[in-house]
């Protein structure tokens, strides 16, 4: 299952670079005392109301309303498996609300349902990784990450996460909601990139077929291959050494903008699936936290995590578990 922190702290920097709520007089975190003023929501509600939602394109003309809908509604679940019923109505009445915002946001005439259902099995699930994949990959890298680098960002890491369930062959229901959420990120890429192109005139983020000039392969720049910052079984600290390494790090590219950083977080396979894959985004998130301390900008920062997939030693002994027990650091 996601992990509800990442999409929270996405959340929060979508605002902070001025992604701001398209609602009005709705408070998208409340402060303690107004959870008591909420009207208690059953689950099945919020489930139904962030679909909708969904199916109406809110992603493409409320992307801060729609994604806090569907982190909200992630957070209501784990109430429920924590048996916290007060809680549950809580967040599901927040998802409802930022749910509906959301769709007013939606011009009258475009608010047609899309045709795209979540996949029913794991052959639907794998069919439907190859068409969001397909979609990904007409994006061009380098301006999205210019222009919009956090939904990128989320687009890649849930298009990742998708990948790395269908590979373990293990739980495709992950896989299915993560390729709805990738799809809801590429639409609203998409959306604002047309808008910006009429607006803005900021550089488009699709590849344009008739004016894009062919870069020869000798011509692409080349950036060193970084060590790898490794951890102790089970955990996400980082050593002393390594917290120098990337300081010194951060110091080099403090100057050079126009490098992107994307940290990847790994483990050994010690553990289970979904273990794994919280275990990998808890260390690429600490490394992240210590690249912002130590200077490099939030912008310049994509994050994705695998699990124990790509493993770079032999996982059956215990010098190879401990050098994939890492979070590796890819300047592009």
């Amino acid at each position: 299952m996601r992990n509800t922190s990442l999409a929270v702290l996405a959340l929060a920097l979508l605002a902070a670079l001025g992604c701001q709520t398209t609602g009005r007089d709705i408070l998208s975190v409340p402060v303690a005392r107004e959870y008591a003023q909420l009207e208690p929501v059953d689950l099945g509600v919020a489930q139904a109301k962030v679909e909708e939602a969904r199916k109406l394109g809110a992603a493409a003309h409320a992307p801060y309303e729609y994604f806090s809908a569907v982190h909200y509604l992630d957070i209501a679940q784990q109430e429920r498996r924590r048996r916290n019923r007060q809680g549950m109505w809580d967040y599901a009445g927040l998802a409802v609300k930022m749910a509906d915002v959301a769709i007013e946001a939606i011009p009258e005439e475009e608010r047609v349902p899309s045709a795209i259902e979540r996949a029913a099995d794991e052959a639907a699930a794998r069919s439907e990784f190859d068409r969001v994949k397909a979609r990904y990959l007409e994006i061009d890298p380098a301006k999205a990450k210019e222009t919009m680098p956090l939904f990128y960002a989320q687009a890649t890491t849930r298009l990742s996460l998708a990948e790395y369930a269908l590979e373990q062959g293990k739980n495709w229901r992950e896989a299915a909601q993560a390729l709805l959420e990738a799809d809801a990120l590429i639409d609203t890429m998409w959306h604002r990139d047309a808008e910006a192109g009429r607006v803005a005139g900021l550089p488009d983020i699709m590849p344009d077929t008739d004016e894009r000039d062919d870069v020869a392969e000798d011509e692409a720049e080349e950036y060193p291959a970084l060590d790898p910052i490794l951890f102790a079984r089970g955990s996400t600290t980082v050593s002393a050494a390594d917290k120098g390494y990337l300081r010194g790090l951060a110091h080099l590219l403090a100057e050079s903008a126009d490098i992107m950083l994307h940290v990847k977080g790994y483990t050994d396979d010690s553990h289970s699936v979904s273990y794994n894959l919280d275990l990998s985004r808890r260390r690429a998130q600490a490394v992240r936290q210590l690249l912002l301390e130590y200077g490099i900008s939030e912008d310049r920062l994509i994050v994705s995590f695998h699990g124990d997939a790509n493993p770079v030693a032999d996982n059956t002994t215990a010098a190879g578990r401990a050098l994939n027990r890492r979070v590796e650091i890819i300047l592009d």
